[in-house]
């Protein structure tokens, strides 16, 4: 997918976080920060399992990354209704040292947060997975950008999540669902 599809993609995810706002609340004042974030995600089918020579093996999930991301938080008109949309870096490797090995995936996630007070927050919303990709050594399997759900709750910097999605590689399909635990950090400047 090009630059093309991934906007078109996110003008339709946009479209509908906008037509959930009433109109009146348009017109309102809105304001965002910068944001910065780390997650540590878990889960999901395995993609390949590695073997080593001192017998152990490592297998490689779809969900397990880490994923660097940055974005804005939106501050609404709706008390305690912020807009999240953030893009990111996901990679994750291996132990072995006679091969490069790296999963590596964009994402970009739009959520809704709403703030529930003392510092907590729920929200959930769409992710996309641009461009996930194995390789192993020479060999590299690339997978179709995939959509799904995302859910988070927190408090302050602290995010726990769950998201849902699937990787297809034309022959196969697999779960790349996680679980989330990170810090995101809103630059308030």
């Amino acid at each position: 997918m090009g630059f093309a599809g991934l906007a078109r993609g996110m003008k339709g995810m946009m479209g509908l976080v906008v037509m959930m706002i009433p109109m009146s609340v348009l017109a309102e004042e809105w304001s965002a920060a910068p944001l910065i974030g780390l997650d540590g995600q878990f889960g999901g089918d395995s993609l390949a399992t590695l073997q080593y020579t001192d017998g152990t093996e490592q297998e490689l999930n779809a969900g397990n990354g880490l994923v660097f991301n940055g974005g804005a938080l939106v501050e609404t008109p709706v008390t305690g209704l912020d807009l999240r949309a953030v893009i990111g870096w996901k990679y994750s490797s291996s132990m072995a040292s006679n091969v490069d090995v790296a999963k590596t995936a964009f994402p970009v996630e739009l959520t809704a947060r709403y703030d529930i007070g003392s510092g907590l927050f729920v929200g959930g919303g769409l992710t996309r997975h641009l461009s996930p990709k194995l390789t192993i050594g020479n060999d590299t399997t690339e997978y179709e950008s995939s959509t799904g759900f995302v859910l988070r709750a927190g408090w302050e910097f602290i995010v726990l999540g769950y998201s849902s999605l699937e990787y297809d590689s034309g022959s196969n399909t697999y779960d790349a669902s996680s679980f989330n635990i990170g810090l995101e950090v809103p630059l308030n400047f």
